[in-house]
This record gives structure tokens, sequence and C-alpha cells, in this order.
């Protein structure tokens, strides 16, 4: 800070400069040390050609108009307490006070500000822009975007709304009422872009809402398919095991009866080869009870007693039935 100081006492009427111009220390002495940049032959003052060493005029389309905005008429130098009150006009607008309290118009209020903008159409300084010097600001400014038919009813669109004397030409005091109007203008423009852009959001938002909506919705239902589709193949599986039961069932029934046909018909073909085979002996007929006589020897008596009635049979001799030729002695 003690630099800032030292530094700022080389700079005239530093203090007067700041309450006109609103500028702090810091950015006056910035701007003196940008002046004494610019002021290569070190003389305190600038001439138009040194401002060509600022990039941002060069480039700028009325940039020359602006160089010349800088000097009063007839003078070919400024010093930098003017250089500082011209460059006070692109600051923001604002309200500075004297050393005693009263309030004064600053450099930067909007009057000081149009002052400005005017000159820099009124290039021959008489108060008043005409019709060729509205002209030749709007050919800087578009160039070649429109053509000169277009740039004509700019101009005389521009003049006969401004002008409210009917002069052919625009006076400050109609080109401050037509700035006002236009930002009056401007303003009501501004919130009709404002409650078209908020009435945007809004659609928009209800728009993705309702997007989040039914891709939710899309999701259940999706879900829902999903389930359903689970369900029906399970069904379609119970439905193919009770099918796959019942073909089971039935072809073991099928093989049983096959199996059952192929016994039979193996039986079938058994007999047809030995119609005896498989049958039963058939019985012996018993024979018919023969007299006692009908024996020859008494070894057939045993059978003929088997047939006598029990009641009628009595114990035997020990020999009885035992051939003579074989008895013991």
């Amino acid at each position: 800070m003690g630099s800032s100081s030292s530094s700022m006492d080389h700079i005239p009427n530093a203090e007067e400069l700041m309450q006109e111009t609103g500028f702090s220390a810091a950015h006056l002495l910035r701007l003196y040390e940008r002046f004494e940049f610019l002021d290569k032959d070190q003389t305190g003052e600038l001439r138009p050609e040194d401002f060509g060493a600022i990039g941002g005029l060069a480039l700028n389309p009325i940039g020359d108009r602006i160089i010349s905005a800088f000097f009063s008429p007839g003078q070919e130098t400024v010093d930098f307490p003017s250089f500082v009150r011209v460059l006070a006009h692109f600051r923001p607008n604002g309200t500075n006070r004297t050393r005693n309290g009263t309030q004064q118009e600053p450099v930067n209020s909007r009057t000081r500000k149009l002052k400005f903008a005017f000159q820099l159409y009124d290039q021959d300084r008489d108060g008043k822009i005409s019709r060729a010097e509205l002209l030749q600001v709007l050919r800087a400014m578009l160039g070649i975007q429109v053509t000169e038919e277009q740039l004509q009813s700019i101009a005389e669109r521009a003049i006969q709304e401004a002008d409210l004397d009917r002069d052919d030409a625009i006076s400050f005091d109609e080109f401050k009422k037509a700035q006002l109007q236009h930002r009056t203008m401007t303003k009501e423009e501004n919130l009709e872009v404002q409650e078209k852009e908020r009435h945007d959001r809004e659609e928009q938002e209800e728009g993705r809402v309702q997007r989040e909506e039914e891709e939710a919705l899309t999701e259940e239902e999706e879900e829902e398919e999903e389930e359903e589709d689970e369900d029906e193949e399970e069904e379609y599986e119970l439905e193919e095991e009770r099918e796959g039961e019942e073909r089971a069932e039935v072809d073991d029934e099928e093989d049983d009866d096959q199996e059952e046909e192929r016994e039979e018909r193996e039986e079938r073909e058994e007999e047809e080869e030995d119609p005896l085979a498989g049958r039963e002996p058939e019985a012996e007929p018993e024979p018919e009870p023969q007299s006692v006589s009908e024996y020859h020897s008494p070894v057939h008596e045993p059978r003929r007693r088997a047939m006598v009635h029990p009641s009628a049979q009595a114990p035997l001799p020990k020999d009885y039935g035992t051939p003579y030729h074989l008895k013991l002695s």
C-alpha cells in the first residue's frame, strides 16, 4: 500500500479524479500505468496514433470514432485526466458525491453515457445525427452482413421513429427519448423472453416428469410381462411334465398290453407246434374192480384187498404175498 500511495503522488488531481469518475485508487493507478505505456515519448499526453497499441480498439468496427471521442474539437492531444474521464463512460451507472457530501452527476451516469454515444454518431459536432452519419455507423457495424438497400431501410426507419420535429435528423433529446423508449421496450422484451424461458423450462420439466413416469410405467409393464411369461413358462413346464407322465403311463400300459399279446402269441405258436404241450396229462382211468379169481398169484392180492371196503379187510399172514420161492426159512 505504501508504494501505491507514493505512486499516486505522480497522478495529478488524483483525489478529484477518483470522486469524479468513481474509480478506486488501485484502478486509477493501473490506468496511469497504462497511460504511461501508451505514452512512448513520455510527454504526458497521448496522440490519436498512440491509441493504436490498444488491441481492442483496433478490432472494433467504430474504434476510430471511439478514439476521436477522447479529443475535444480542435484538440490533437489528451492528458491523463481527460483520458480517465472518457474511460469512465464505460463503467456501470453510478452516483458520486463531492467532498462536502453534495451529490453530483457522475461521468458514468446514463445521460453522460448517452452524450458520449451521441458523439460517436455526430462526427461533425453540429448537435444532430444526419442520415449520412447514421449510415456511416451502420456500414461500420454491419459491414457486408446486409445489403445497401437494407442499410437504407434501417436508417429510414430509425429516423422516422426518433425524429419528432421532422427535420430529417436526430437531436440529442430525440436520441435520448428513443434510447429510453428502446430500453423500455427491451425491458418488456426481456420480460417476455424471461417468461417464455420460464414457460419453456416448465414444459421441459413437465415433459421430463412425464417421460420418467412413462419409463417407470413401461418398466412396471415389462416386469409384469416378465412375471406373466415366467408364470406361463412354469405352467407350460408343469403341463409338459403332466403330459410326459401321462405318456409314460400310456407307454407302460401299451408295453404291458404288448407283453401280454406277445406271451399269448407265443403260447398260440407253441400250441400250434405241439397241441399237447402245456397241457396237464389226463388222469388214467382207474381200472374197474376185478374178482379175486382174476389174480393169478398172491402178489395181486394187496391190490385186490385195497379195493375192498376197509371194514372187510383183515390182517394178512406175515408171509402172505411173498413169492414162494423167496420165502426165508
